[in-house]
């Protein structure tokens, strides 16, 4: 088994000790700029997780914060300057999506709502690439769509390797289990995948059906993400599109949307039985 890619949820961890030692001590981000020697901008910047922090940088703010025990944050400033797989497409990414990837398989719980296709984590190769080419508004060439594919199946692998993997609760409307996505050949095996992914222990996969009427999964997909130690994020996912926050707020607002879905949706039990009369439909 491996373990998820660090980097990016160590730097969130680093970020949030540093500005808990810097609230200790009632200094602004201003203060501390000034006493470094360092611009306004860096200290936002490393309070934000959005770069890492040198090692002698780190041990000089440290003794700022008359810190103590340096190891422990030495070594996980270390770990979050690493580079991870996704560091060979950042081209090829969303500012957002590069965030949230590096985060995804460090969490506890990952609650995932999808009203048109398959959530990526719980699709086929062939299905994949069958939705990429059929949401996306132009055309595309078959390098960049191997590359696509490369990501989906990297994220994948980080997230369900795991000796432990991040709880995962799927809800997805009818209109997901009911679109036939490339041929029926590909549509069959993709069923057949999220029968056999709901089966996994630490994974649960509902259905909204259409005659539970209008629900507020129409507001469109979404993924909020849990964390041990850490605030939660909420993912909101397009083709075209994407977005990430860390407000609070919107974290609860989409909790408790989810919990509506779910009290909506077909026990677990209920959605393996719908999901395989789709299937039989098919014939």
């Amino acid at each position: 088994m491996s373990t998820a890619p660090a980097s990016p949820v160590q730097r969130l961890r680093l970020r949030n000790i540093l500005r808990e030692h810097r609230s200790r001590l009632e200094l602004t981000q201003e203060q501390v700029a000034t006493a470094m020697d360092w611009s306004l901008s860096k200290v936002i910047r490393i309070e934000k997780g959005e770069v890492g922090i040198s090692v002698n940088d780190l041990r000089a703010l440290l003794d700022l914060y008359d810190v103590g025990e340096k190891d422990p944050l030495i070594e996980l400033a270390r770990a979050a300057r690493k580079a991870p797989w996704w560091n060979a497409y950042r081209d090829k990414l969303t500012s957002s999506f590069l965030r949230y990837v590096g985060i995804e398989a460090s969490a506890s719980h990952v609650s995932h709502f999808q009203g048109m296709i398959v959530p990526g984590l719980l699709q086929t190769m062939d299905y994949a690439r069958e939705a990429l080419l059929g949401t996306l508004p132009g055309p595309i060439s078959d390098a960049d769509v191997a590359e696509r594919l490369e990501i989906r199946q990297h994220r994948q692998t980080d997230f369900f390797s795991q000796d432990l993997p991040p709880e995962l609760s799927v809800v997805v409307d009818e209109a997901v289990v009911r679109r036939v996505v490339g041929s029926p050949k590909i549509w069959r095996a993709q069923l057949s995948h999220l029968l056999d992914m709901a089966d996994r222990p630490r994974l649960t996969v509902q259905v909204v059906p259409f005659a539970r009427g209008i629900h507020p999964g129409h507001i469109g997909p979404f993924i909020l993400t849990d964390f041990d130690e850490l605030p939660s994020v909420v993912y909101l996912e397009g083709p075209l599109n994407d977005a990430l926050s860390e407000r609070p707020e919107e974290a609860e607002g989409y909790r408790a949307t989810f919990d509506r879905l779910r009290s909506m949706a077909l026990s677990p039990d209920e959605t393996s039985d719908f999901i395989r009369r789709a299937a039989s439909e098919l014939d």
